[in-house]
C-alpha cells in the first residue's frame, strides 16, 4: 500500500511548501465572490467547502490527464471504478457498445450521473439485463466545464439512485470564438493500440451586448480493434499457468476443411493445408487473429449551449446534445461441433426447456466417404465478411430552462426531452432447425464456396434492441427567510415530475427459442415518478450551520419514499473546518426489475448439480486414477464430458419481473475535517460509512439447487433423462458403482426465479483530498494534488447463516487503497506535470471462492495480486500565439501489470504517447 519513493517525494515536496515563504503574496489576488449551485445543494452559495465530501476536477486538471473520453478520465479517481468498457466488453455483453461507472463497490445503477444537474437517459441496454447506468461514451469531453463529484449519497437533493455518490458534469455555460484540436494516441510497443480524437467548438453572440450568445461542440473519437494474434509474443509465460489457459493459444480443430470423428480420434478431411495439421494429424484454425483485446470502436458527439435574455429580465437558456457509437466486433466462422454435447435453452414464452445437438454428417454426403453417419467438426469459411457481431447506440436530450427572481428569491424551472436507442446484433447464431435441415438434406455443400443465402438459413441474425425515454419538468426557489445573530437562514423548495418509458427485448427468433443456447428478454412499460422536496441551511451559532433536507418520491405504483438529511458544517476559524452528514437514501426498482413482459434468461456457469455432481465426481476421479490401458478411452471421455456437465456445467436462468418489489434502502454517515492554512493550501480528511437493505437481487443458483423439492420461490425444471445418461449409468456399473439411479434425474434445464429484496451489503472508509498551489521563485509556480482513498471494510450479509460476512476489503477486484498523486511546474510557456496512479493489490479469493487458490493448486505466495503503480508525465507548450501543444506518455515506465492468475495478462498495461495540438482561430 506504500507509494513509491517518487510519489512519496512529490507527496513531501507539496505538503512541506505549504508553509513556504516562497509562494506570491495571497493579497496580489482578486476573488470575485459569485452565488452558485453546488453539487449536493439546492441552495445557492458562495464556493466554499460543503457539509459533504465534493471534489471538483476543473479544466486545467481534466486536461492534465489527457483523457480523449469521460471513462478515461473518471476512472483517474480514487472512489470510481469501472466493470463495464465499451473498448475491451464482452460481445456476449447484455450492455455491448456501453461504458459504465460506478462508486464505492456498490454498483454502476447506485451511482447517479447528472449533466449539469440533471439526468441523462439511461443507455438503451442495461448491463446484465438489470443495472440500469448512464453511458459515458455520450458525454462529450471538450464541451466539459468541470467535473463535480459529491462523495456521498444524495437522495434527498437528487431523489433515486444517488447512493454511493453523484457525480456532475457540468458544460460550458458560453464560448466566444473558435477552437479545434487534434489527439493521437498509439503505443510506443504495438502500432496498432492507438485512438484517435478531433474536437471543434465555436461560438458567436454577445449576452450582455446582444442579449444572445450560442456554442456547438462536435467532438470525434475512434480506435480501431486489435488481436491476440497482433500482440502474442507480448504474453508473458506465467499467463499460460491461468487455470484453463494451458493451451490458450492452441489451434482449434473445429477447421477448414474439417475433422471426422473415426472411432475415439479426428483425422483430418481430404484437402487440408499440410502446414495447418497438428502433430495428432488433425486439421486446425487458429482462433487468436479473431479474438479481439480491444474492440473496434467510433463515437461522435455534439453540445450545443444558447443562453439569452428573456422578458422581464428573465433568462433563458437551451441545451442540446446528442451522440452515436458504434462498436464492431472481430469475429471467428462458425464452426460445426460435438454431435454428443447436448446445449439446452429456455423458451420463455412456451415455459420449456429446449435441447439440440449438432447433427451427424449423413452417410449419404458426398463429402461423408465412411459410409455411416459421423461426426464432422468443421469451419464455415465460405465468406469471412459473412459473420459480424456490432453494437449501435443513439443518445439525445433537449432542455429548455428559464430562471429569474422575485424578491429576494431566485427561481428556476425546466422542461425537457432525453432518449437513448441502442441495438446490439449478430449473427453467430445457429438456427435449429434451418442448421439440422441444411446439413440433413443436403443444401449445404462442405468444401464448396455456399451463398450467403445457404448461410442465412443456417445462422440467423437476432437483435437485442433498447429504448429508454424521459420527459421531464421541474422547478425550484431558493433564497433567504430570515436573519438570525449567526446569519442568514436560506431555504430551498422544488418540485419535478418524469415520465419514464423503457424496452429492452430480444428479437422474435430469440424470443421463440429458434436460436441455440441464446438466451431471451422482453420488458416493456412506463410509469410516472413525481417529487417534492425542501432544504434548509440555518446558522446555529457563529461557525456552526445545519443543513436539513428533505424528499419525498413517488415512483410508480411504489409507495412513497421520503430521504431524509442532516448536515453540520462547522468552523471555529477561518483555517479549520469540520463537518458531519447523516442521510438515508434509495434507488428505486427499475423498470427491468418490476415491468411488464416476458422477463429475462441468462446462462449461469460452473454451476454443481447436487443431485449428480457428487457420483459423476467419484467415477471421474477413479477412472483418471487408473493404470494406462485399463480404461476405455471412450469411457474416459465420456465420463470426463459428464463431470465437466455435471460439476461445472451451464443452467439457463429465466428470472421475471416482480410487481411487489421494494426498494432498496441505505443509511449514509460521513465525518470530516478540512485544513485550509492559505486560500492555496487544503487537506480535507473525511470518514464515510454505507450500509444498504433489501438489496434487488435473485437468490444464488447454489442456494436454489440445494432447496429443489422443497417449497420456495424458484422452481428447477429438469429435462428428460438422454441415451448419454443412460450409457454413463452403464460405465459406472462397469467400474463397480453399481446400478446408480441419479442420472435417470435429467439434467438441470433451466431455473424460474423472479426478482425479490434480500441482502445487505455495507462498507466504510477513508477519504484524503489534499490541493495545493505556490511559486518558487526563479522556477515557477507549482500545483500539487492528492486524492486518495482507503477501504475499511466492505462486508456483505449472509442470509444462510444471518450474519455478517468477512470483511471483503483485499478480496479479488476490490483493494484496499487507491489514489492519485499529481504534480505539476508551470514556467513561462512550458507547463511538466508528473502523475502518479496507485491501485492496492487484493487475493484472488473471494467471498463465492474462499478458496479460489488452494482449489486451482496455486501456492499462497502467489495468490495475491501485487499492488500496481504507474506515472504518466505530460509537457505542454504555448509559445505560439494561439497554439498549444501537449505530449504525455502514459504509464511512463512501461511497467507490467502485476501477475493475476486468475484473470489472466492484462495486454493493455503498456506505455503510450500521446500528441495533442490545440488551436484557437478566433
Amino acid at each position: 500500500m506504500q507509494l513509491n519513493k517518487i510519489s512519496c517525494a512529490l507527496a513531501i515536496a507539496g505538503l512541506a511548501s505549504a508553509f513556504s515563504p516562497a509562494f506570491a503574496a495571497e493579497g496580489n489576488e482578486t476573488q470575485k465572490v459569485e452565488k452558485i449551485t453546488i453539487t449536493g445543494s439546492n441552495i445557492k452559495a458562495t464556493a466554499k467547502e460543503t457539509a459533504v465530501p465534493l471534489q471538483v476536477i476543473g479544466r486545467k486538471d481534466i486536461e492534465a490527464t489527457g483523457a480523449q473520453t469521460l471513462q478515461q478520465l473518471l476512472t483517474t479517481i480514487s472512489t470510481v471504478s469501472s466493470s463495464l468498457n465499451s473498448l475491451n466488453s464482452s460481445s456476449g455483453s447484455f450492455a455491448a457498445g456501453g461504458s459504465g461507472i460506478e462508486m464505492r463497490n456498490l454498483g454502476k445503477a447506485s451511482t447517479l450521473v447528472l449533466v449539469n444537474g440533471r439526468r441523462i437517459a439511461p443507455f438503451g441496454l442495461a448491463d446484465g439485463a438489470q443495472e440500469m447506468f448512464t453511458n459515458t461514451n455520450a458525454i462529450a469531453v471538450g464541451a466539459i466545464e468541470r467535473v463535480e463529484i459529491l462523495k456521498f449519497g444524495a437522495s434527498a437533493i437528487y431523489g433515486s439512485d444517488a447512493v454511493a455518490g453523484v457525480i456532475n458534469i457540468i458544460t460550458r455555460k458560453n464560448y466566444q470564438g473558435a477552437e479545434g484540436s487534434l489527439t493521437h494516441r498509439q503505443s510506443t510497443e504495438f502500432s496498432g493500440a492507438k485512438q484517435d480524437n478531433a474536437t471543434l467548438t465555436f461560438g458567436l453572440g454577445d449576452y450582455d451586448a446582444k442579449g444572445v450568445e450560442s456554442y456547438l461542440s462536435l467532438e470525434y473519437t475512434q480506435n480501431p480493434n486489435y488481436t491476440q494474434a497482433d500482440v502474442k509474443s507480448r504474453y508473458p509465460e506465467w499467463h499460460r499457468g491461468v487455470p484453463g489457459n494451458a493451451t490458450w493459444d492452441a489451434p482449434s480443430i473445429n477447421a477448414y476443411p474439417g475433422n471426422f470423428l473415426v472411432g475415439n480420434s479426428y483425422v483430418a478431411a481430404k484437402g487440408c493445408n499440410p502446414a495447418l495439421i497438428n502433430k495428432d494429424g488433425q486439421c486446425t484454425f487458429d482462433l487468436l487473429p479473431y479474438t479481439d483485446i480491444v474492440r473496434e470502436n467510433k463515437a461522435v458527439s455534439a453540445f450545443s449551449n444558447t443562453h439569452f435574455k428573456l422578458p422581464a429580465g428573465l433568462e433563458g437558456s437551451l441545451e442540446l446534445s446528442y451522440s452515436k457509437t458504434k462498436s464492431n466486433y472481430n469475429v471467428a466462422p462458425m464452426t460445426a461441433g460435438s454431435t454428443t454435447s447436448l446445449n439446452t435453452w429456455y423458451n420463455a414464452v412456451e415455459r420449456k426447456v429446449m435441447t439440440w445437438a449438432f447433427p451427424k454428417l449423413p452417410a449419404n454426403n458426398p463429402y461423408n466417404t465412411y459410409g455411416k453417419d459421423i461426426e464432422l467438426r468443421y469451419r464455415y469459411t465460405d465468406n469471412p465478411d459473412f459473420f459480424y457481431q456490432k453494437a449501435d447506440a443513439d443518445q439525445y436530450r433537449a432542455m429548455f430552462t428559464v430562471n429569474g427572481t422575485f424578491g429576494a428569491f431566485d427561481w428556476e424551472s425546466a422542461v425537457g426531452y432525453m432518449a437513448s436507442h441502442a441495438d446490439k446484433a449478430s449473427n453467430t447464431n445457429i438456427h435449429a432447425v434451418g442448421y439440422t435441415n441444411a446439413i440433413v438434406s443436403g443444401t449445404y455443400k462442405f468444401g464448396q464456396v455456399n451463398s450467403d443465402a445457404v448461410l442465412s438459413k443456417m445462422f440467423a441474425t437476432r437483435h437485442t434492441i433498447g429504448d429508454s425515454k424521459t420527459a421531464f419538468v421541474d422547478a425550484k426557489v431558493s433564497g433567504q427567510v430570515a436573519e438570525l445573530p449567526a446569519g442568514p437562514v436560506m431555504i430551498a423548495a422544488g418540485a419535478d415530475f418524469r415520465h419514464e418509458s423503457y424496452s429492452m427485448a430480444s428479437s422474435d427468433n430469440v424470443i421463440r427459442a429458434e436460436l441455440v443456447g441464446i438466451g431471451g428478454l422482453q420488458v416493456d412499460d412506463s410509469r410516472n415518478n413525481a417529487a417534492a422536496f425542501i432544504e434548509t441551511d440555518v446558522p446555529v451559532i457563529r461557525g456552526l450551520d445545519a443543513n436539513f433536507a428533505v424528499r419525498a418520491d413517488k415512483t410508480g405504483s411504489f409507495d412513497t419514499h421520503l430521504s431524509p438529511k442532516i448536515g453540520l458544517r462547522y468552523q471555529p476559524m477561518d483555517t479549520l473546518m469540520f463537518r458531519a452528514t447523516l442521510a438515508d437514501g434509495f434507488r428505486a426498482p427499475n423498470i427491468l426489475e418490476s415491468g411488464k413482459g416476458l422477463g429475462r434468461t441468462s446462462f449461469a456457469t460452473n454451476t454443481s448439480d447436487p443431485k449428480r455432481c457428487d457420483l459423476s465426481t467419484k467415477l471421474y476421479n477413479y477412472l483418471t486414477a487408473q493404470a494406462k490401458g485399463v480404461v476405455a478411452t471412450q469411457d474416459m471421455t465420456d465420463v470426463q464430458t459428464q463431470y465437466n456437465n455435471d460439476c461445472k456445467g451451464g443452467v439457463g436462468n429465466f428470472v421475471k419481473g416482480n410487481p411487489d418489489l421494494q426498494p432498496e434502502v441505505t443509511r449514509s454517515q460521513s465525518l470530516g475535517v478540512v485544513f485550509s492554512p492559505t486560500s492555496r493550501f487544503s487537506v480535507a480528511l473525511d470518514y464515510y460509512g454505507i450500509e444498504r437493505h433489501d438489496e434487488i437481487n435473485t437468490p444464488d443458483i447454489a442456494d436454489v439447487l440445494a432447496l429443489e423439492g422443497k417449497p420456495q420461490a424458484s422452481t428447477i425444471q429438469r429435462i428428460d433423462s438422454t441415451a448419454n445418461d443412460a450409457r454413463i449409468a452403464t460405465i459406472a456399473q462397469k467400474y463397480g458403482f453399481g446400478t446408480p439411479l441419479v442420472y435417470a434425474a435429467g439434467s438441470i434445464g433451466a431455473i424460474n426465479q423472479s426478482w425479490g429484496n434480500s441482502g445487505k451489503t455495507k462498507t466504510s472508509g477513508l477519504d484524503l483530498d489534499i490541493k495545493h498551489r505556490f511559486d518558487i521563485a526563479g522556477v515557477g509556480r507549482v500545483r500539487v494534488g492528492l486524492d486518495a482513498n482507503y477501504l475499511l471494510s466492505y462486508k456483505t450479509f449472509n442470509t444462510a447463516t444471518n450474519n455478517w460476512g468477512a470483511d471483503r476489503g483485499g478480496d479479488y477486484l476490490i483493494p484496499r487503497f487507491n489514489a492519485t498523486l499529481t504534480g505539476s511546474l508551470t514556467r513561462g510557456v512550458w507547463t511538466n506535470t508528473l502523475i502518479a496512479y496507485h491501485t492496492g493489490g487484493y487475493s484472488q479469493n473471494d467471498l463465492q471462492n474462499p478458496t479460489w487458490c488452494k482449489s486451482k493448486s496455486i501456492s499462497e505466495d502467489k495468490c495475491g495480486v501485487g499492488s500496481d503503480t504507474t506515472y504518466d508525465w505530460a509537457l505542454s507548450y504555448r509559445g505560439v500565439k494561439n497554439l498549444t501543444v501537449d505530449f504525455m506518455l502514459k504509464n511512463l515506465t512501461n511497467k507490467e501489470a502485476p501477475v493475476d492468475f486468475r484473470g489472466g495478462y492484462s495486454i493493455t498495461h503498456w506505455r503510450i504517447a500521446q500528441l495533442g495540438l490545440d488551436y484557437k482561430f478566433f
